[in-house]
């Protein structure tokens, strides 16, 4: 049981301080709830509030961190909210989505999205909690628990570029800016987070918005931007040393780096793995004038080229839903331009327990990067080797060359694995009914630096997907289709690597290749068959025509590719509709 007893000033000297609705002493039975002037001693109301209190800022303040929220051994709520009207709940995947016609159509969508809700955010006159300098705005206590946030702008002030401020909002740490919490009875539970708005400075560096190591850690219907630097990863939301569960729920996130990142630095409490985690409903993005080369695509380069990774990225982490989100823009920098990145990394040593497992990846919009999907095995020795992921019903468009030359691969992986005692097969590796619309000089399947037995149980069926050829020379490019390194393409590769077990069935591939060297029963066709497949391949319009000879072609006697029933139930389609409850975390399976 952690400490109950009540610290900091006085009830009596915060009715003298404040104005608020309840008079008495510190130890009171009933929740209060209690008025904060701008600019006032935020501080001491967090330190003498009790359990289930509510904490009004006065809306349109500003109070400048940092602010420790204590340990007070709650079991219910103390909430941070604003004393005028919180924004209403938004629907980010239906105000900012749309697919095509074109990319500049698309962005435009977007930006009207984000203007639109910074004047929603003006308007209200949302509080503000900030840091002007390195340091964080709002952190936790060690052990402090049941504290949450409701309309609220928390951001940095900090126009530097040389000097980030390091996190805005850091959860699991002595102190705003302490060290990491050394046991599980320090991590702080039931952390909430809803309608806040979070950002950096347009022109300055923000390492992160949130460090989340926490239990029970909520993240909903918010808004993160400006989250970058020059030469350093960055985040909206990273957690390495907190155990879950995690929902990160119908959010609009957009950081140079990663934009969610589970993992990618040691835990301090050993054994400590990242889980039960939903991801959905978020529209996560980056913006294109951060690039560099910005005229590829129709755009003007901003003047500074932030350090981009990918979108969504898992070093840590099991039991990881990652369900009707869209996630766009990546493209060569540190890396070669992959928008979801899962593989099991012990990064800065000590972490031999990392591993990258029980991942669903499915109904998502996944565009406009170097690769789709890049999956991992592990460094030999370093951390445990993933298993259990399963890719499915994903629409991949605009994957391509643009982004990242050599790239424009739907699915890479790359075992990161050595021959000898310490190899292990990556086991259940699931890739069914995804469409992805990849660059023709791409590649559908990849696999890099592998050895021989480096797959079990690998299932790849009823798959849209594309690769290099020459319309009229049947066979030139079959290996582009599905590469492996050190081994020849098609049925020799999976004999190599995945031997005596995978099905590799009903998938179409838009190339030129011969049809005997792939296992299985797959299609093969010409550019001019391949968008013909589709009702508008020209406007994004991914659904198979009718007539066709691939509608209801695939195993289970629906479409190959993307089975839209299904996508337009659990996405929404973009119009606001409430979407199906993701696959419960512990329920990752592989489907047969």
């Amino acid at each position: 049981m952690k400490n109950q007893n009540r610290q900091g000033v006085s009830r009596r000297s915060l009715v003298f301080l404040f104005t608020i609705l309840t008079i008495g002493c510190a130890t009171r039975s009933s929740a209060a709830t209690i008025t904060v002037p701008d600019r006032s001693d935020l501080q001491a109301v967090l330190n003498g509030a009790a359990c289930g209190d509510t904490i009004k800022l006065e809306a349109g303040g500003s109070w400048e961190g940092p602010f420790t929220l204590p340990n007070k051994g709650c079991t219910s709520y103390i909430t941070i909210t604003t004393t005028g009207t919180v924004p209403a709940v938004p629907d980010f995947i239906g105000l900012c989505y749309q697919q095509g016609p074109t990319l500049l159509a698309e962005q435009a969508r977007k930006a009207t999205c984000k203007a639109a809700m910074k004047s929603q955010y003006a308007s209200a006159k949302l509080p503000k909690l900030y840091t002007r300098s390195t340091g964080t705005a709002v952190g936790t206590a060690l052990g402090a628990d049941y504290w949450r946030f409701i309309g609220v702008e928390i951001y940095s002030a900090n126009t530097s570029t040389d000097a980030p401020t390091y996190t805005i909002m850091r959860f699991g740490f002595d102190g705003p800016d302490g060290t990491d919490a050394k046991s599980a009875a320090d991590i702080p539970d039931h952390i909430f987070l809803d309608r806040v708005y979070l950002h950096g400075n347009p022109l300055g560096s923000t390492r992160r918005a949130i460090l989340a190591n926490a239990s029970n850690f909520t993240l909903i219907n918010s808004f993160c931007d400006d989250i970058h630097e020059i030469a350093q990863d960055n985040q909206c939301l990273m957690a390495y040393n907190g155990p879950g569960p995690f929902r990160i729920e119908n959010n609009f996130l957009e950081a140079a780096g990663e934009n969610i990142m589970f993992g990618g630095a040691p835990p301090s409490i050993s054994g400590m793995v990242p889980s039960d985690i939903v991801q959905t409903r978020n529209y996560m993005s980056k913006d294109p004038t951060w690039w560099a080369d910005a005229a590829r695509i129709g755009f003007a380069f901003g003047g500074k080229a932030w350090l981009v990774k990918n979108v969504t990225e898992c070093k840590n982490c099991q039991r990881n839903a990652i369900h009707a989100n869209v996630m766009e823009f990546s493209w060569q920098m540190n890396q070669n331009g992959p928008l979801v990145l899962m593989q099991s990394l012990n990064d800065g040593g000590g972490c031999p327990w990392c591993v990258v497992k029980d991942v669903s990846i499915y109904n998502n919009v996944i565009r406009h990067g170097g690769q789709a999907v890049q999956l991992g095995g592990k460094v030999a020795g370093q951390a445990k080797m993933g298993s259990n992921i399963q890719i499915y019903n994903n629409l991949m468009y605009d994957v391509s060359t643009t982004y990242a030359p050599g790239a424009a691969t739907c699915f890479m992986i790359s075992s990161g694995s050595s021959s000898g005692p310490t190899h292990e097969p990556f086991d259940r590796l699931l890739i069914n009914h995804n469409t992805c619309d990849n660059s023709v000089d791409g590649g559908v399947f990849a696999v890099f630096n592998g050895v021989g037995d480096f797959f079990s149980n690998l299932t790849i069926t009823n798959n849209f997907g594309r690769a290099p050829g020459t319309e009229g020379k049947p066979g030139e490019w079959y290996d582009a289709a599905i590469v492996f390194s050190g081994a020849s393409g098609g049925r020799a590769g999976f004999d190599t690597y995945a031997p005596n077990s995978y099905s590799v069935s009903k998938n179409v591939i838009g190339t030129w290749a011969a049809q005997t060297v792939w296992p299985g029963s797959n299609d093969f066709v010409t550019p001019t068959q391949w968008d013909a497949i589709f009702v508008s391949r020209g406007t994004r319009n991914y659904n198979v025509a009718a007539g066709n000879r691939y509608k209801n072609a695939a195993t289970d006697g629906t479409d190959v590719g993307v089975n839209w029933v299904i996508f337009n139930a659990a996405f929404g389609a973009g119009t606001g509709s409430t979407p199906a409850a993701p696959i419960a975390p512990n329920n990752v399976r592989i489907i047969r």
